[in-house]
């Protein structure tokens, strides 16, 4: 991918290509192009550190391009999805498009803020279940740990993932060890 961008933005725009060696805040704002790895469901979350970029476009590498990413945040919106798996052409002329349509755009819409974006969020209680069920051994053990049905443990489960748009226990668990990175971190 480094050679890839440096090679575009060389031959289209006769511009040189530097990348910076982490995701700091001062990284995010100075960036006119963010690569960043996603697992299924993670688009619909919120990525606040993304509050902090200048605008510039933001690459998703996922697993698969077929799957419908819904009402996304804001910090996703106008990011170009390629699959892991694309050709060079597509990941070629996807970045082109994006590019050139930000240099289009001089300015975003007036709503275009945190304080208006509606991420998908999991609720504690989703959360706990499911965080039990990954350190459990069954869904009967989950149940009888917690004091509740067995069916209550799957509606919960089948409501994270379809929130989430997920569809099977590895993306299941990326979700959840995402979301455990991140309430170690939350200051809110």
């Amino acid at each position: 991918m480094e050679f890839l961008l440096r090679n575009l933005f060389l031959t289209e725009y006769g511009e040189e290509c530097y990348f910076l060696p982490e995701m700091s805040t001062e990284c995010i704002w100075n960036a006119d192009v963010i690569i960043t790895k996603l697992f299924s469901g993670e688009s619909l979350t919120c990525k606040p550190e993304f509050r902090y970029r200048n605008r510039g476009i933001v690459i998703g590498l996922i697993d698969s391009v077929h799957k419908s990413f819904g009402r996304r945040p804001l910090c996703y919106r106008d990011m170009v999805f390629i699959s892991r798996h694309s050709s060079i052409e597509y990941i070629y002329s996807n970045v082109v498009q994006a590019w050139n349509q930000r240099r289009q755009r001089a300015h975003y819409p007036p709503d275009y803020s945190c304080s208006n974006c509606r991420p998908e969020h999991a609720s504690p209680r989703e959360l706990a279940i499911a965080f039990e069920l990954m350190s459990s051994t069954s869904v009967a053990e989950t149940a009888r740990k917690l004091h509740i049905s067995e069916k209550t443990v799957y509606a919960h489960k089948y409501s994270l993932m379809k929130k989430f748009q997920i569809s099977n226990k590895k993306e299941f668990c990326n979700l959840l060890n995402y979301f455990r990175g991140r309430e170690a971190v939350d200051v809110s």
